[in-house]
């Protein structure tokens, strides 16, 4: 081992004895932080001397130095509802930078993408990062809310996977769930790992050390129900899963050097240099703001049927904000998965990645960061069932959606809807801490909606979809039996919309208004059914979001007389 891989280990220990600090002594974190800064400085000016990627390193040390400056200033080590969730989180993004710190001081060799699976294996590895850093989160949460005693018994809490009523217990047993959701993803992960040929020799020796680590840290928590969060075993229990996040960061990192795309001849592509605007401007496209308006429009109006009013504008704002961060999230991640198929597309390729205006790791990171930030949010200034819902939609958009459906299956569209039919849940919860048939109904109305409206785009843009290989169902059947579907789609989206006033969710008012929306849009079904191509297809398209828009404000002002009379 080299002095500069020496340094670079030396630094991610002690990031990782920060965190594992923050559950014993605010003094002794302090003191590790202080020390962690000035390794963190030390590696970048050795790195730097030795021209090792200079750029990457000093961005790095940048933002090492800003969480730990923020580490320094947060809080109290007492168990506040918010601060050891907020403190964390910190130290975990702390940890993780560290490590890819070290990766690339230590200037580990590129391979080829076959030693690894490509890039699917290392998005692989990203997921399982982000699931792990959610279970870290929700344990954070659970120790700020002194729930850790709440439930007896393990892996049951009480007995029952959601124990009804108890709201701690609750809190507790979305923790056990998320366990065994990153523990899903970790032995599929491993799998994929040894399973691989030829196998990449660092990645196999990284996935031996997380299968131990993380076999720890389930036995710890165990251990910690069974002993009633005994102190040295609760202080193990974390620093066995920040050290499981630590390893499952080596290997995202690794991973992706492994699979980086060869660069054709010539050179590298080269990002064009833009204005400072310009760039924002890039990040924002790569969130798709016109998507996220859909998505608030529906949260919004589910916040209220809650509340039976109006809620707290506090409230609105911080789940608005926890949604537009996670959603944005996802479609980030998701722009950088379908980097190939949108620089085909004429309809995608003025995108900010095809268009060179964002490189396709820094669109990655911005991605994964700002669904993490978004997740912290929610479960910090809301509640955690929020902020699950919400973290599970940017799952489910990726890892369901985007890389198993979208390129395989014609019915993708109709799986995959459900990641956008979330947020009216997420509202939902936003205002009760619990889910109930109305927000059941208010889900199923936009699951039910996407198909119609999907197609519709699918149809106009066939040949684009044809050409980047996507088998929509346009593409796979044919706009005569798109039209067919678009058309049965669309009544049962009318049934679905009377759903809401037979369970009680919604008044006489929202009735009319449904009733009037839906014979209208089944009429434009009609019409593209019986007319095909002589029918505008994108009419119904642009309908199809207006009547979304003016369903959910039905709610509203249906929601405002019923509070009047």
């Amino acid at each position: 081992m080299t002095w500069m891989q020496r340094q670079g280990a030396a630094t991610a220990v002690l990031a990782w004895f920060a965190v594992l600090a923050g559950e014993l002594s605010l003094a002794l974190q302090r003191g590790a932080l202080v020390i962690c800064a000035l390794s963190t400085v030390v590696l970048a000016v050795l790195a730097a001397r030795r021209g090792k990627t200079v750029r990457p390193l000093t961005l790095l040390t940048v933002a090492g130095l800003l969480l730990i400056a923020l580490l320094l200033v947060t809080g109290k080590a007492g168990p506040e509802r918010s601060a050891p969730a907020l403190r964390l989180g910190l130290s975990m993004a702390l940890l993780g930078v560290t490590v890819t710190q070290a990766v690339l001081a230590a200037g580990a060799r590129r391979k080829s993408a076959a030693d690894a699976g490509g890039e699917g294996f290392a998005l692989l590895c990203a997921g399982t990062a982000l699931a792990t850093s959610i279970l870290l989160l929700t344990g954070a949460i659970v120790t700020g809310e002194n729930a850790g005693l709440a439930c007896s018994g393990w892996p049951l809490c009480n007995g029952e996977v959601f124990p009804a009523g108890d709201r701690l217990a609750g809190i507790n047993a979305f923790h056990r769930v998320a366990s065994a959701g990153a523990g899903t993803l970790v032995a599929v992960l491993l799998w994929r790992t040894f399973a691989a040929r030829p196998r990449n020799r660092a990645l196999v020796l990284t996935g031996g050390a997380l299968a131990a680590v993380y076999a720890a840290q389930v036995v710890l928590g165990a251990v910690n129900v069974w002993l009633d969060l005994a102190e040295p075993v609760r202080a193990a229990h974390l620093g066995a899963a920040a050290l499981a996040w630590g390893t499952l960061v080596l290997m995202t990192v690794l991973a992706f050097r492994v699979a980086a795309r060869p660069v054709a001849a010539g050179g590298t592509v080269a990002i064009p240099t833009t204005s400072r605007g310009a760039s924002i401007l890039a990040y924002i496209n790569l969130m798709k703001p016109r998507i996220i308006e859909l998505l608030l429009v529906t949260t919004v109006p589910a916040m209220v049927l809650a509340e039976r009013g109006l809620p707290s504008l506090w409230l609105m704002a911080a789940t608005i904000a926890g949604g537009v961060l996670t959603a944005g999230g996802a479609n980030a991640i998701n722009c950088y998965i379908d980097r190939d198929i949108d620089q085909v597309m004429k309809r995608t390729r003025r995108r900010a990645l095809p268009g060179n205006r964002v490189a396709p790791a820094r669109a990655l990171a911005f991605g994964v960061i700002i669904g993490i930030v978004g997740f912290l949010e929610l479960a910090i200034l809301v509640n955690l069932l929020a902020a699950v819902l919400s973290i599970s939609a940017l799952l489910f958009y990726v890892f369901v959606y985007t890389l198993w459906l979208k390129r395989r299956y014609t019915q993708n569209i109709v799986i995959g809807g459900a990641a956008g039919a979330i947020p009216p849940l997420v509202g939902w919860a936003a205002v009760t801490g619990r889910i109930d048939l109305p927000a059941l109904v208010l889900f199923l109305i936009v699951v039910v909606w996407t198909p119609p409206h999907f197609w519709a785009l699918a149809i106009k843009y066939r040949e684009d979809y044809a050409a980047a290989g996507v088998p929509m169902l346009p593409v796979a059947r044919g706009d005569a039996a798109t039209r067919v579907q678009i058309f049965w789609y669309t009544l049962a989206l009318v049934a679905c919309s009377v759903l809401l006033f037979v369970s009680g969710g919604a008044g006489i008012l929202y009735l009319a208004a449904a009733v009037a929306l839906g014979i209208w849009i089944v009429r434009m079904a009609v019409q593209l059914l019986r007319q095909g191509d002589g029918f505008p297809v994108m009419k119904l398209f642009t309908f199809s979001i207006s009547y979304l828009g003016l369903l959910f404000a039905a709610m509203i002002a249906d929601q405002a007389a019923r509070s009047l009379l």
